[in-house]
């Protein structure tokens, strides 16, 4: 019988707290983490009812301790139109959700790999460059490790000191070949 756990509390930190001391406390697997506005973090768990229920009990124990738990509340077998609910709301429940969450992740990586492995080998143009924003031109720095700008010059660069120091990085690049 399968259940649905939830704690609502004040504060990343203490969504952590209680995650941790719901994964420990029982045989329950994660849902998903909710950042609703205004600092306030939902946390869903699943399990077998009597999991779900202990992990809850000594989430909300152990939230109470690092911060402020506004609620809390074990939904034994959720009915249907809950779950479609939560899958409109973008939420993950059941068991699709562990293995959704890992190939994501994994592709999520195989995507990052592949843009670094090609930012890395491709020369940009000026106008390129004018037509990224200011958060992308430092990714970018970073991903093709310019040597001309410190990780600390890249954080605090404005966008013209980023277009130069990537045009002269691709130009002494260029050079060396």
């Amino acid at each position: 019988m399968k259940a649905l756990g939830m704690i609502e509390v004040y504060g990343y930190l203490t969504a952590v707290e209680a995650l941790d001391c719901a994964l420990k406390a029982a045989n329950v697997s994660l849902c998903d983490v909710v950042k609703v506005k205004g600092g306030i973090v939902t946390v869903l768990v699943d399990g077998d009812v009597g999991a779900v229920k202990a992990a809850i009990d000594a989430a909300h124990a152990a939230a109470e301790r690092v911060g402020q738990v506004i609620s809390v509340h074990v939904i034994p077998r959720p009915a249907e139109e809950v779950i479609r609910m939560l899958d409109k709301a973008g939420l993950k429940y059941g068991p699709e959700a562990a293995d959704e969450t890992e190939t994501e992740d994994e592709t999520e990586t195989a995507e990052q790999t592949e843009t670094t492995e090609e930012t890395k080998n491709s020369d940009f143009s000026e106008e390129q460059l004018e037509a990224m924003t200011v958060v992308e031109l430092r990714k970018l720095a970073r991903d093709i490790e310019i040597t001309n700008m410190t990780r600390q010059e890249i954080r605090f660069a404005r966008k013209q000191e980023l277009i130069h120091a990537i045009l002269d990085f691709n130009i002494n690049k260029g050079q060396e070949r």
